[in-house]
């Protein structure tokens, strides 16, 4: 069967983030993508106006003609309604479908202002991150996301799966992630942080361009290095909050 990397997250109309932006960072990696729908969003480039979220039964009758035509290793998870729901969805992708990474993007806010995931408690999170590969918190999701756990850091968080700290969102000249691994190693990469008022889905490009290199045989350093370098690039391409995705040499 024909192989790609699956995305599952919501649809944001004006293509800066969810499904149409790892879409767009799939095809600069040519790579074939599958897209799933958790919600269907009403919103710009500027603004979040509300959502309508999508039923388990109705994300399983869209997975289930693509595992059937298709080989899916990778999948990255974007927004979802919930954590009981997100469990399911990794079960279903672990067990049933047997893929073999996932990559988690804990969205809880958007840059637009929309809250997504709301009920967030500390046994259903450890689940969760106990089932996935990587998850890859911004500052503010990792801050939110270790108090739950009640840890200290997003580096304490790596005793339940690999995490991605994105720096994005901190105010420092030097943007620093940093890649917690369950090995008790870490990885950072640096970037100097540019003017401007930033670019839509970044965080979303980032899981993107990770499961695209994994599923291109990378290891999971070397897949965190490029999702670092590709949305670098990525803010650089405009002067809008829409930025244009670019060709990559694989």
């Amino acid at each position: 069967m024909a192989g790609g990397v699956l995305t599952i997250a919501g649809l944001d109309p004006s293509g800066g983030a969810g499904l149409l932006a790892d879409i767009k960072v799939f095809e600069r990696f040519q790579i074939t993508g599958f897209a799933v729908a958790t919600a269907l969003t009403f919103q710009n480039e500027d603004a979040g106006l509300g959502l309508e979220w999508t039923a388990w039964d109705v994300i399983k009758k869209q997975l289930e003609p693509l595992f059937d035509s298709y080989e899916i290793q990778v999948a990255k998870i974007g927004i979802i309604e919930n954590l009981t729901l997100l469990y399911k969805l990794v079960a279903y992708l672990k067990e049933k479908r047997k893929v073999d990474r996932i990559i988690w993007d804990p969205v809880i806010k958007a840059s637009s202002g929309m809250v997504f995931l709301k009920e967030l408690s500390k046994e259903p999170l450890i689940d969760v991150l106990k089932q996935v590969d990587v998850v890859t918190p911004n500052l503010d999701e990792a801050d939110q996301l270790s108090e739950i756990l009640g840890l200290k850091s997003a580096e304490e968080m790596s005793r339940y799966c690999n995490v991605v700290l994105k720096g994005g969102h901190g105010k420092e000249d030097v943007v620093v992630d940093t890649f917690y691994l369950t090995d008790e190693t870490q990885q950072i990469a640096t970037n100097r942080r540019l003017s401007g008022a930033g670019k839509r889905g970044t965080g979303c490009a980032f899981s993107a361009a990770m499961a695209a290199s994994l599923h291109l045989g990378r290891s999971l350093e070397e897949a965190f290095q490029q999702a670092n370098q590709y949305v670098f690039r990525l803010l650089q391409t405009t002067e809008s909050k829409l930025g244009h995705h670019f060709a990559i040499t694989t």
